[in-house]
């Protein structure tokens, strides 16, 4: 497992991306928007205390517009994929 603490400016972004294994990004101050499944997907807005499944192999992406926020990355790493 990998836990990150994620700050983001106003206006900060995420870029587009996937990962191998999935993650559970939660917001725990501010507010923002992510995008999980491609371009095409719907944009979420996302809160202190909301929490977004990112699964291993999709496309996500998390940002800000006017204000900061901060959440937390909890990526599962299953030992027997290493």
């Amino acid at each position: 497992m990998s836990v990150a603490i994620l700050y983001f400016e106003a206006h900060g972004e995420i870029h587009e991306h996937d990962a191998f294994h999935p993650i559970l990004f939660l917001v725990i101050n501010g507010n923002g928007f992510v995008r999980v499944g491609g371009p095409q997907a719907e944009i979420l807005k996302v809160s202190a205390g909301d929490a977004v499944l990112w699964p291993a192999k999709v496309l996500h992406k998390a940002w800000t517009n006017g204000e900061p926020m901060q959440a937390i990355a909890i990526e599962y790493l299953n030992p027997a994929q290493a």
